[in-house]
């Protein structure tokens, strides 16, 4: 109430005196806003952006990690496996070829022990492209076993993380332990960002360092269900090792700050 206007929409009663426009006759009260939905998430403020669609969290979760590996290896079952199973049988076949020459000629064993690693290297780096390529949501291909896709940079990131790790572990063990968890993310970070080595370990580091302790404990994790599926009969890897490198690329994924594709 006033004795003047105040602006727009007041209005002069009766008695002389001005009033607001939500007192006048008939005025509606304004609807009241339902809350929201349990989980939703609030609206920005006017004259903010958006948050990016499909934004993380970059918060690694053990429990998450192994569940999303055993969710991915109950979808894809069967590429899965036989993934792995490529993998053990054609390493195997090669190893056994190195030993045997081994017998015969120490150059050709040495020689057939390198192309043996190599092989390992490139069928290593075909398993991570297809961990990868689950949490974008695409479905396993055994071709990618064999692409010569980014080979180089990916076996030279192996050499350098396997040296670091290697003088680490001489040097008192523990600094080989922490080289290890510290630089898990290099290989990936070749494959899914096209990384030069030194380049992916470095941000390997980056994306580990906030969250050290919540790798360590699911490579902790992982290292025991893997174990477990040594016990049964070797078998049991079949299971275990797709789990376990699917459940690294889910926390890959979310160190970065991305969701991984349901699945």
């Amino acid at each position: 109430m006033s004795d003047m206007s105040q602006g727009p929409g007041w209005w002069q009663a009766s008695d002389g005196k001005w009033y607001p426009p939500e007192q006048a006759p008939g005025a509606q009260p304004p609807a009241a806003q339902p809350p929201p939905a349990p989980g939703a998430q609030p609206q920005p403020a006017a004259g903010f952006p958006p948050p990016a669609p499909g934004a993380g969290t970059d918060v690694i979760d053990v429990g998450q990690s192994i569940s999303y590996g055993w969710e991915a290896f109950k979808k894809y079952p069967g590429p899965l496996i036989a993934a792995f199973a490529i993998v053990a049988v054609v390493s195997g076949l090669f190893s056994i070829l190195a030993s045997a020459a081994s017998g015969d000629s120490a150059f050709l064993g040495l020689l057939l022990n390198l192309v043996s690693w190599i092989v390992a290297v490139a069928l290593a780096k075909g398993l991570v492209t297809i961990a990868l390529d689950v949490t974008y949501g695409r479905e396993p291909d055994l071709s990618k076993l064999f692409s010569g896709e980014h080979f180089g940079q990916f076996l030279i990131a192996g050499i350098l993380v396997g040296l670091l790790v290697g003088f680490g572990l001489i040097f008192c063990i523990i600094p080989g332990l922490f080289a290890a968890v510290a630089l898990q993310f290099t290989q990936y970070r070749v494959i899914d960002r096209d990384e030069s080595a030194t380049e992916a370990m470095g941000g390997s580091w980056e994306l580990v360092k906030p969250q050290f302790w919540s790798l360590v404990l699911l490579i902790l994790a992982l290292g025991f269900i893997n174990f477990i599926g040594l016990l049964l009969c070797l078998v049991g890897l079949l299971v275990t090792a797709p789990l376990s490198a699917v459940a690294i690329a889910h926390a890959y994924r979310t160190a970065g700050g991305q969701v991984p594709a349901a699945v």
